[in-house]
Order: C-alpha cells, then structure tokens, then sequence
C-alpha cells in the first residue's frame, strides 16, 4: 500500500501527511509519555481569542476560521493565520515571507505546466509588480482597519489598480483550464499555526468540533507532528510553523530557521505543493513523483531544500512513516535521530542531490563487484558510520515494489539516498529526459495529461504514453525512464 494516508482522508478522517516531524530528542527525552490535556487545549484557545462562551460542540470549524484568523487567497490556496499571532512582529515577518513564497511557488508552477524557462511577458510583468509591492511588507497591518472586522490581506494592505491586475492574473493562470475546467473555486486550504502552543490548540479545537476525529488525532504522538490534514468537506492542511523541541515542555519549539535562513519557507512550500498536487491531480499520484515534486519545489523557490520531512531527519527530528517506501521499514515507526547531519544534505539538495547519488552509486558498484554493473547499485552507512550495505534499482513504479527492507542499521541513510533519488529523477525528468530543448515541453505535456487523466487511468500509464517507455524495470534490458535516468547519472 503506496499511501496509508489515502484511506482516512478519503473517509473526512485526519491523519499526518506521508511524515510527521518531530525535534531531535535525548535518549532520556525519548521515551517520556506525553499525555496532552486536549479538552483543556481548546478551551485555552477560546480563553485566548475571547470566546471562551462558546460551546464547541455546537461550532463550526470554517467559523472560527473566518472569525479569528487572517485570510489570504494565494493561486489555489486559501491561507489562514491567527489573528493573535500578528502581535508578535517577529511573527508577521514569518508571514510575509510565506506569502511572498507562495506566491513565488506558483510563478514556478506556471513554468512548469506551460514547459517554458521564462513566463510569457505578461505574466512575468504581473509577478514582477507582486514582488515589488510584497518586498517591503514586514507582516504589519493597520489594526483600525482590523477593528472593523476585515480579514482579507489583499484588502487590508490596499493594492492599487496594477497589483489588483496583477492578483487577478495570478487567480486566474492557476486555474488554467488544461488542468481540469471543473477545478473547486474554493481552492485548498492551509492553516498555518505560528508556534506550538496555537499548533496544539488547534489539535484540540478540531477534536473538540469533531469528536469523532478524537481517535485520529487527540493522541500523544501529535507533540511531535508538524501537520496534518482533515476533511471539512474540503481539503484542509494544518501546518506548524515551529518544530518540536521534545527536551522542553509540550509547547517547547524550535526554530524552522535554526539551521538555514529560508528552513521555515522550505517547510511550508514543500508542504503545500502536497496540497497542491491534491487539488490538480487528486490523491492517486504516485507517491514517488509527488514527493519529488513538492522537494524541488522548494528547491526551485528557495534555491536550497534541507527541510527536515522526507528523509530520516537526523539532526533535528524524527519521522513517522506513514507512506510505503522502497526498501523502509514496512512496519513504519519513528526512526532515531542522529546527532549530526549526514552526507546527503552537505549540498542542501541545491544541484538537487545528483552529485552525492552519482559518488553512492561509484561506491556501490565497487561494492557489489563489478560484474554487478555501473548503474542498479548505491552503497549506504550504517548509523555508527562502521558498516556498508548495497541496495540496487529499480526503486521506482511497480518494479520497486520489490525492493527488500534495509537493514535497521541502514534504515536513516537509506531514507536520506531516497530522498535524494526522488528530487534528482525527477530533475532529470522534467530538464533532460527528452534531451535539453525538448524536455521542458514532455515535462509539461507530463503535468497536464495528469490533471486530465480519467480516475481508472494508472500514473505509470500516462508516464508511458507520454514518454513512450515505461517509469521503470526490472533491469535495463528494457528501455525506461528509470535506467536511462540511472545512465544519465553514472555519466555526470
């Protein structure tokens, strides 16, 4: 089962996306039981947003939401924040950065799906006057004019006739009608909660408006997730905007941007190209590709991708595995946390991680033997740096169905190589595949015939028709997108 996750959302049910982060804990922090007073958590945040009158039971959530918190319609997304958070300017900076990330996430986007380097010059005008006028907000707002009950952002800071065009050409590109005429007007909807404490809060509001949700997400492991998702009936994803520092209390966080300036921007425009992805190709995307996707994305943004989900989150958290993975542990779990990052993030996924998959594949076919082949074989670490282990292609499709569980010891460095074999292949798929001119445009015929594809139709089917050889193999007697990448990579 390629997504755990797929089940329970389907059914309006919460559950945490593919990974649930966590900070790095001490081998004494560990193990200590957590049991969080959710019902207490939900009455705080009505004490604190002064509806502390209100019965919960009886509320809607999208109430709340319109009520108490900031709204901002970016492209497909419709983007909540706390109202009580904007006190704090520390905090609003944290905002119009992600809103100018999000509005970036979607320049990119564009280019992806018209296959071009550049937007054409009207929608490069149009980004370019969004930039501008975004560049020097630093999240302030006129608090009169929030006294009057306005919630909208546009709204509030005022745009003037140009940037007014210029929002309206961004509404209106991201519903392009090649991806889907039918596409929901409301968008996808993404709660951002600027610390611990309003991340927790909100776990209990849900369980609390909900209670049959209770099972799904008023349970201990949540101290250490840094999202969520829920049905509501549309798509809701809940994002934390601090990690989980478990040495401290349950409110304990720690900066996205401890390690790098841009962690926190990382985070949420890695996550909500989840969203994104969603909303255009519903929930039955390869898991691989839509990883790999949401990866680069950030990459694309930011210029750098060490966000700590999608890999074994070494140095500042650990994961629960909630989506199948080649060769991971099939049992899930939270995986240990290593104190000290790890070769795979020495680039910070900039060249997209192609230069220390090409050095563990060198390794690995000195390894296996060289009767064993340039191309199928990467050799990992264990975690006390002592010992190797070969694991070999395919890793993609249903030919890597196959793959054999790593051993535990290898289990964090196998996620990280995995990791960065999901950003590179599908680097290599979207600007060389098709060779250096044409593969911006297969690219984009790629992301449209997925928005379009009937329910029955399998993603390796459209990979097929599009490319015209299979996403992958058993081994590289046959032609496919996967060895030819594995070529591509043994040559660079």
């Amino acid at each position: 089962m390629k997504r755990a996750i797929e089940l329970a959302v389907a059914c309006g049910l919460a559950f945490p996306l593919l990974l649930a982060d966590a900070a790095a804990a001490s081998p004494q922090s560990s193990t200590r039981t957590y049991r969080l007073p959710f019902d207490r958590l939900a009455t705080d945040y009505l004490d604190a947003v002064g509806r502390d009158d209100v019965d919960l039971a009886t509320v809607e959530l999208q109430d709340l939401l319109a009520q108490d918190f900031l709204q901002v319609r970016i492209g497909v997304f419709d983007v909540r924040y706390p109202l009580a958070a904007l006190e704090d300017s520390g905090r609003g900076k944290e905002l119009a950065d992600v809103v100018r990330a999000l509005v970036e996430l979607h320049a990119v986007w564009l280019q992806w799906i018209q296959g071009v380097q550049k937007l054409p010059k009207e929608q490069r005008g149009a980004f370019g006057d969004l930039e501008k006028w975004l560049k020097p907000w630093k999240g302030d707002l006129p608090s009169e004019a929030l006294a009057t009950g306005e919630r909208d952002l546009w709204t509030l800071l005022g745009p003037d006739e140009k940037e007014q065009a210029a929002l309206d050409l961004l509404q209106g590109a991201a519903y392009d009608p090649a991806l889907g005429d039918d596409l929901p007007a409301e968008g996808t909807q993404l709660v951002l909660c600027p610390d611990r404490q309003a991340f927790l809060e909100f776990v209990g509001v849900v369980g609390a408006t909900r209670p049959e949700m209770q099972q799904h997400i008023w349970k201990d492991e949540v101290r250490t997730w840094t999202e969520f998702w829920i049905s509501w009936p549309k798509d809701v994803q809940i994002l934390a905007m601090e990690y989980a520092d478990v040495r401290g209390d349950m409110f304990s966080g720690q900066s996205m941007n401890r390690r790098e300036k841009t962690g926190l921007v990382q985070h949420v425009v890695q996550r909500a190209t989840f969203s994104l992805s969603w909303f255009y190709f519903g929930r039955d995307l390869d898991p691989v590709f839509e990883a790999g996707l949401a990866q680069n994305m950030a990459i694309a943004v930011c210029g750098e991708n060490n966000a700590r989900s999608g890999g074994s989150g070494r140095a500042s958290e650990t994961h629960a595995r909630e989506v199948f993975v080649p060769g991971g542990l099939p049992q899930g779990g939270i995986l240990p946390a290593w104190n000290a990052d790890s070769r795979w993030r020495d680039k910070l996924g900039r060249d997209h991680f192609v230069d220390v998959l090409k050095d563990a594949q060198k390794s690995g076919y000195k390894a296996a033997g060289r009767k064993a082949g340039k191309l199928a074989n990467f050799e990992l670490v264990s975690d006390d740096q002592s010992r190797t282990h070969v694991v070999s292609a395919p890793f993609l499709g249903s030919p890597g169905d196959a793959q054999e569980p790593a051993p535990g010891a290898f289990t964090a460095d196998y996620l990280e190589f995995y990791r960065g074999y999901k950003s590179a292949f599908v680097h290599w798929l979207a600007t060389e595949a098709a060779g250096r001119k044409e593969s911006a445009e297969k690219w984009s015929e790629l992301l449209v015939a997925l928005a379009s594809k009937p329910a029955d139709k399998e993603f390796e089917a459209v990979v097929e028709e599009v490319y015209g050889v299979p996403l992958s193999a058993a081994d590289d007697e046959a032609d496919s997108l996967e060895w030819a990448f594995l070529a591509w990579l043994s040559k660079r």
